[in-house]
């Protein structure tokens, strides 16, 4: 909205919420289907072999989702509402549709069960510190990178901040910011994988055995 992209508030965060709500539906079932795919056949079906083969295509899906949003830049830089309006669906089937691959990892796969109590903790633990965290980070950058673009009371937004190319690049730097943190998120998935990959090639050299 305060790239000028849609009229108000509303609309704004209905068509967001709408276009991210809808792709997260259709992408959670499709990684869900890529992940028996993958694990279709495999002899380390489990444990730390389904554990890297999940973390390779969420690292994957991660940064395919930085990329797609990246051209969200684009779209925001032009004012296209129509490319804008395309994208946000497979931003969110990219980088919410993995959601329930990350919950398995920690809860299912790795752990043994004595440990599914405190997996279940620390994973719930991440989740509201990512979901509190965020919007604050956000709003904090908003304020330091483009201070003219308020929303005033009623809705409205500051007219000062269409006409301040200043303010509008600052904008830009937001989103460009939280792009770069999602790669980050999805190259820390594929660093993941390496150790993962390690314990299953040494639990499959030692035999059957509880992992952890």
């Amino acid at each position: 909205m305060l790239l000028g992209l849609w009229d108000d508030e509303v609309s704004a965060s209905i068509t967001f919420g709408a276009g991210i709500v809808a792709g997260a539906l259709v992408g959670a079932p499709c990684h869900g289907l890529v992940a028996e795919r993958l694990n279709e056949g495999s002899a380390t079906r489990g444990g730390f072999g389904e554990a890297t083969r999940l973390l390779v295509l969420i690292g994957v899906t991660s940064c395919i989702g930085v990329l797609v949003s990246a051209l969200m830049n684009y779209a925001l830089a032009s004012h296209n509402v129509a490319l804008a309006d395309g994208l946000i669906p497979l931003v969110g089937a990219m980088l919410l549709g993995s959601l329930g691959l990350q919950v398995r990892l920690p809860l299912l796969l790795v752990p043994s069960a004595s440990l599914h109590p405190l997996a279940i903790f620390c994973a719930t633990l991440a989740g509201y510190a990512g979901e509190f965290s965020g919007p604050l980070l956000s709003g904090s950058l908003k304020d330091r990178l483009a201070p003219l673009c308020a929303v005033l009371e009623g809705g409205a937004v500051d007219p000062r901040c269409a006409s301040s190319a200043a303010d509008q690049r600052g904008l830009l730097l937001v989103v460009v910011s939280f792009q770069s943190m999602t790669l980050l998120s999805g190259l820390v998935w594929f660093a993941a994988a390496v150790p993962a990959s390690q314990r299953a090639a040494a639990s499959k050299r030692e035999g059957p055995a509880e992992l952890l």
